[in-house]
C-alpha cells in the first residue's frame, strides 16, 4: 500500500517536472481582485488564489493548476497569440462556449520583455483578475 502511494506520487512529480521544463512558465499569484457592482476592482473577502502556483505551456497556452474553475472551462481551447520576446509580452487566450451562445474567455499576459528570469503576469477571466510573477 505504501509502495503504491510512493509510486503514484513519483509519477505525478515526474509528470509535473516534464511539463515544467523549458517550454513552460512557473507562476505564483500574489494578488487577486474582482470587479464589484460599482465598477471597482477589489480583493474578494476570501482571496483563495493568493500564493497559489500554476504552470503555463509556452507552446499551447494551456494553464495547469491551481484552481481549474478559475480559467479552465469545459471543452476550452488555448491559443498562444504572441510568444513574447525582448520587446513584447507572451499572450494566451483560453476560450469556450457559454450558455445562450455566449463565450467564456480568459486572457494571460506575461511581460516576457522584463529583464531577468522573473516576469510579471496578469490573468483575467470574467470579473476576476490575478497577478504575480512567473519564471
Amino acid at each position: 500500500m505504501i509502495l503504491r502511494a510512493l509510486l503514484a506520487a513519483t509519477s505525478l512529480i515526474a509528470g509535473a517536472e516534464s511539463f515544467a521544463g523549458v517550454s513552460a512558465y512557473q507562476c505564483q499569484i500574489s494578488e487577486q481582485l474582482h470587479l464589484d457592482a460599482a465598477g471597482e476592482l477589489k480583493r474578494p473577502a476570501n482571496p483563495w488564489l493568493i500564493r497559489s502556483r500554476f504552470s503555463v505551456d509556452r507552446d499551447t497556452g494551456a494553464l495547469v493548476g491551481p484552481d481549474k474553475s478559475f480559467w479552465s472551462f469545459k471543452d476550452s481551447r488555448s491559443t498562444v497569440l504572441a510568444r513574447g520576446n525582448e520587446r513584447t509580452s507572451f499572450v494566451a487566450l483560453i476560450m469556450s462556449a457559454a450558455t445562450d451562445n455566449g463565450v467564456l474567455a480568459t486572457t494571460l499576459v506575461i511581460e516576457e520583455f522584463t529583464k531577468g528570469p522573473v516576469k510579471p503576469f496578469m490573468v483575467s477571466t470574467g470579473s476576476q483578475v490575478a497577478s504575480g510573477m512567473c519564471e
